[in-house]
């Protein structure tokens, strides 16, 4: 959940420690209405109160803060202003398909089959999170989609969390957080493992509480407020089940599709949203309109809490015979496909 703090001193710059923050959607936001085709993020924002020394998810992180003139009693004074500082307290949970418990991967301590994910320490300037699907089908051409979702994901966590200027002000849009991430991957010793993943990037500024999202292919966002889905980006697909990917070949050359087609959202972010990256695993299977009952039912949870839910209803759809999002989906494209979820990799930040 993002949560607002406020960076106040008395001294041109003040220390800050770090963490988490929940956001809401502004209404003039431009997220188009529509199903959400991802899987792996989740934030909420919750504002502290004014005046209080910012905590930041990074720590001691050193925040500059700005002084305004104007007048007091008749009488021109300094008065330190706060500034409303945004950051994400974010939490990620996965669940691999059955299929894949044999075959656990490099990655942290949860095996997320083929998906991978990144939270970011945040800068002083942007908070950041992404989630990836590797696809599957490049097993059968012998490689393997959760290393190079994995090398994705790495490459755009070190993007975000660089430190140079350069750097900073291109992880404030995600479209370029994602390339730069796509090319640190490409740049590793071994040139980037062969193979291909969707993506979902959202950058937060701080500052400004606009949350840029950049999703390719069939992962996504949403973001929920008051047990409402107010926004949700839309799949990025080829043809029905086959999505736009980042992919490199066996003989180590990129694939046509490039992170600058991915397509941009922008939202304020305000005080007390659910931001929601996910890979498909989780709406092939969950309802969007079952999703947001689910949420509503939590409203003081923590990310982690809520995120395990996420994932345990998914899950237990995957494996239940109903009319799923994906049957749904695959009907009107003219398919012939049972009552039933889609067994996948499920992942939730």
């Amino acid at each position: 959940r993002p949560r607002a703090t406020y960076a106040s001193g008395r001294g041109p710059r003040a220390r800050a420690r770090a963490s988490g923050l929940s956001a809401r959607m502004s209404p003039t936001m431009r997220l188009p209405s529509g199903r959400l085709c991802a899987a792996t993020a989740l934030a909420a924002a919750t504002c502290a109160g004014a005046r209080r020394r910012a905590e930041a998810f990074a720590g001691n992180a050193s925040v500059a803060v700005s002084y305004l003139q104007r007048e007091a009693a008749g009488a021109a004074a300094e008065f330190p202003l706060p500034i409303l500082l945004l950051s994400l307290r974010a939490a990620a949970q996965c669940q691999p398909a059955a299929y894949h418990l044999e075959e656990p991967h490099e990655g942290p301590p949860c095996a997320c089959g083929e998906d991978a994910f990144f939270v970011a320490e945040p800068t002083p300037s942007t908070a950041a999170i992404g989630v990836a699907d590797g696809v599957g089908g490049w097993r059968t051409a012998g490689a393997d989609p959760a290393a190079f979702a994995w090398g994705l994901m790495n490459g755009c966590r070190d993007a975000a969390e660089a430190g140079s200027q350069a750097v900073a002000a291109s992880a404030a849009d995600p479209t370029q957080l994602l390339n730069l991430g796509f090319t640190n991957m490409q740049q590793g010793v071994t040139g980037g493992p062969p193979g291909g993943s969707t993506a979902c990037l959202a950058s937060l500024d701080r500052a400004t509480g606009e949350l840029s999202i950049a999703n390719l292919g069939d992962s996504g966002a949403m973001v929920i407020r008051d047990g409402q889905v107010v926004g949700a980006s839309a799949p990025q697909q080829m043809g029905f089940n086959c999505p736009y990917q980042l992919s490199i070949d066996l003989d180590g050359k990129p694939g046509s599709i490039s992170p600058t087609l991915a397509a941009p959202y922008k939202v304020k972010v305000q005080d007390g949203d659910l931001v929601l990256l996910m890979t498909d695993g989780v709406l092939d299977n969950l309802p969007t309109e079952s999703l947001a009952k689910l949420v509503a039912l939590m409203p003081n949870q923590e990310p982690d809490e809520i995120a395990k839910a996420i994932v345990r209803l998914a899950h237990n759809l995957s494996k239940s015979e109903f009319e799923s999002p994906f049957t749904l989906a695959a009907r009107a494209a003219g398919y012939h496909y049972p009552a039933q979820g889609k067994e996948d990799d499920i992942t939730v930040v």
